[in-house]
């Protein structure tokens, strides 16, 4: 009789695997066809360019970022998801407000071209029906993943998935003209019919009104949230600039390339790198390679020009693979079950895009000419000088900490019956310190300075610091004297209770 309960143990242990294998699919598979999806439509829109030019192409997209990311806004003030907390509810209205853009690029494959101001229309629906529904596929990579485990996979996933969505993209670049304005909602087909195979099978369920955010994540009080805006500002000068200097089908095979180049490129440095991967890391790589390159962009000849352009695109989509990645990770560490998590995380780098393309259309339509290349590389000066401007303030422990670590640290406790460690453990305890907090607080405790702990955590001293400061306050002392003898009397009264 011993025997079932261990048969029984085996079988939802095997269940759940594949349960989450099969989550794992479902969310890879949708998050690749969504942003195919995305791409297509912010780079190949109605036809447009041949019938009003490049300075007038780029206001009805601008119209859907806008859309888009006062959604973002809205719900993170709220705490209301678009469409409320019943999954059927955002995915209905998504498809709701997304049928007039795919009507209005599928009338486009018979030479009927619709106004600025109809596509206006139909770009500012399409920008809520996105807010409603990707946070959904969000939810469901966060789901399909067991916390505490290896987050290699969920990287590889999502880096994955954005080299697929290349593939889509390059089969709009290359598919004859009447099939080509079909395919934006081919992939919008195949995306909602996996967020409604997730949602039959459990992985997108309904979502009780208690769920929120963990106290410990606040991303928009965080100097960290300028880093994917100024990021996503500069891309969208990139894209804007590439409409007008090369046209739609040329912006759209950049991108391509871009795409497929982060994705394999993301899936590299997940799978083989056995180096620290945080923020800071991508950032001082971000900027410096993208400075280059729009720089060569304005120096170089036209036939040259696509080479720096692919470049960047490269280093943009690298970005977006790992920050998704690291918000699935962060929703896992602080198990936020929620994709009120996911619509936060999405408002920077959506807030930096509408924002470069409000400056390139303003640019335009004062009569500028966005394809002339020293205009992109100034934009581009712009936005770093405001990084640099923030960068002394924009360290954030919890934007620093390592993606391809295990999502959970165990908390240096008990070793040996030391009392000087149970003493640690009880005030981390008592004080209510995070996993990171807790791993630094027994550094401290044992003597260790900043520059120690900086370099044997592989994070910036500005971190190790905020971090030191964060346990002070909780702590309630003001020096790391006051923080051993804080110590040395919880040791002392866990002596006295002994005896």
């Amino acid at each position: 009789m011993a025997v079932q309960p261990a048969m029984t143990d085996e079988a939802n242990t095997q269940e759940k695997t594949t349960q989450q294998e099969d989550g794992a699919v479902l969310s890879t598979v949708t998050y690749g066809a969504y942003w195919g999806f995305l791409i297509t439509c912010l780079v190949f829109p109605v036809a447009t360019q041949s019938t009003v030019g490049a300075k007038l192409t780029i206001l009805p997209a601008l119209c859907g970022l806008v859309s888009f990311t006062a959604c973002q806004l809205i719900v993170t003030k709220t705490g209301h998801l678009v469409g409320g907390r019943h999954s059927m509810g955002p995915i209905v209205l998504g498809i709701a407000l997304t049928w007039e853009l795919l009507c209005a690029m599928a009338l486009s494959a018979f030479s009927i071209q619709a106004s600025l101001a109809m596509q206006a229309v139909a770009w500012f629906l399409w920008g809520i029906g996105q807010a409603a529904i990707f946070p959904l596929i969000g939810i469901m990579q966060q789901r399909s993943c067991a916390p505490g485990t290896d987050p290699r996979p969920t990287t590889l996933r999502v880096a994955g998935a954005l080299a697929a969505a290349s593939l889509l993209c390059a089969l709009a670049l290359f598919a004859p003209d009447p099939f080509r304005s079909f395919l934006p909602a081919i992939y919008y087909v195949a995306a909602i019919g996996c967020i409604i195979a997730g949602r039959s099978r459990g992985y997108v369920r309904e979502l009780a009104e208690s769920e929120g955010l963990s106290e410990d994540f606040k991303p928009l009080k965080s100097p960290k949230v300028l880093s994917p805006m100024i990021i996503g500002s500069t891309s969208s000068l990139l894209v804007c600039y590439c409409i007008s200097r090369f046209g739609m089908y040329t912006t759209l095979a950049i991108v391509t390339v871009g795409l497929l180049a982060g994705g394999l490129g993301m899936m590299v440095i997940a799978g083989f790198s056995r180096t620290h991967l945080v923020n800071q890391a991508i950032e001082r790589l971000f900027f410096p390679v993208t400075a280059i390159c729009f720089f060569a962009i304005s120096l170089l000849p036209d036939m040259w020009k696509l080479v720096p352009a692919c470049i960047c695109a490269f280093m943009f989509f690298v970005y977006v693979a790992f920050h998704w990645s690291f918000n699935i990770a962060l929703a896992r560490r602080f198990q936020i079950r929620t994709p009120l998590h996911y619509a936060i995380c999405l408002l920077s780098p959506a807030a930096g895009m509408a924002a470069g393309w409000a400056i390139a259309s303003l640019f335009a339509l004062l009569g500028g000419n966005l394809a002339e290349p020293f205009v992109l590389f100034f934009g581009w000066i712009v936005a770093y000088i405001i990084v640099l401007s923030i960068a002394p303030y924009a360290s954030d422990p919890l934007f620093e900490t390592d993606l391809l670590d295990p999502d959970i640290k165990e908390a240096p406790v008990d070793r040996s019956g030391n009392s000087w460690e149970r003493a640690c453990a009880l005030i981390a305890e008592r004080s209510k310190l995070s996993p990171r907090e807790q791993e630094i607080f027994a550094m401290l405790a044992h003597g260790r300075n900043v520059s120690y702990i900086s370099e044997t955590l592989f994070i910036a001293e500005n971190t190790a610091k905020t971090h030191k400061y964060r346990i002070y306050r909780k702590l309630g002392v003001n020096t790391h004297q006051e923080l051993l003898d804080c110590v040395e009397l919880t040791e002392r009264e866990l002596l006295a209770d002994e005896r």
